[in-house]
């Protein structure tokens, strides 16, 4: 969803690029950085202090942006950069997703642990879907129910929730994992039509 809207978001990106780029011009900084603040976000989801888990992740989302926009501002983009950039998102939302682990939760039909690996299954299934749809040279959906920045928002949600309650943490886990798995199927049938 937020993918197909992204060009409404083209001048925003040029003023982040713009001001980011003025420090470092080099897009891989950004996407280093940014999976830095993606494990450091990861780290305290694990020690439960939520709000700091959730203020690095947002900035981990912040210079996800960044690194895309310095490289195209400064004609510096490649598939390498992209490749690398894609490879780090993986590992920094399975890294804060298997955060929750250590987080104490409640039950749910299922104990929590069980939700938790569901979301992560469902959020690598989601991404893997559209790659081996590529690399089969298959069409190449995009626009499912759960892209990769809706993910993030709603994982980045379920922090902020965790500081409140564990309960309705556990719940929104749920729901992502339920909606995660379901964009993968999506996927899926979208590419055998």
């Amino acid at each position: 969803m937020l993918y197909k809207n992204r060009k409404k978001y083209a001048t925003f990106e040029d003023k982040l690029a713009s001001f980011f780029g003025k420090m470092s011009k080099n897009a891989d900084f950004w996407t280093c950085l940014s999976l830095a603040s993606a494990i450091s976000s990861a780290y305290f989801v694990a020690t439960e202090s939520f709000l700091l888990a959730g203020l690095l992740l947002a900035i981990s989302a912040i210079l996800d942006v960044v690194d895309g926009s310095v490289a195209r501002l400064y004609k510096k983009a490649t598939n390498r950069g992209a490749y690398l950039d894609t490879i780090f998102d993986r590992y920094a939302e399975a890294a804060v997703i298997a955060a929750l682990i250590f987080v104490p939760l409640p039950s749910a039909i299922f104990p929590a642990a069980t939700w938790i690996a569901l979301l992560l299954f469902g959020s690598m299934m989601t991404t893997y879907t559209k790659a081996a749809a590529a690399e089969k040279s298959l069409a190449s959906p995009i626009g499912v129910l759960m892209e990769r920045a809706e993910r993030m928002f709603l994982i980045f949600a379920i922090i902020i929730v965790g500081h409140f309650s564990r309960v309705y943490m556990l719940y929104a886990i749920i729901v992502l994992a339920i909606l995660t798995n379901l964009s993968a199927l999506q996927r899926i049938r979208m590419v055998l039509k």
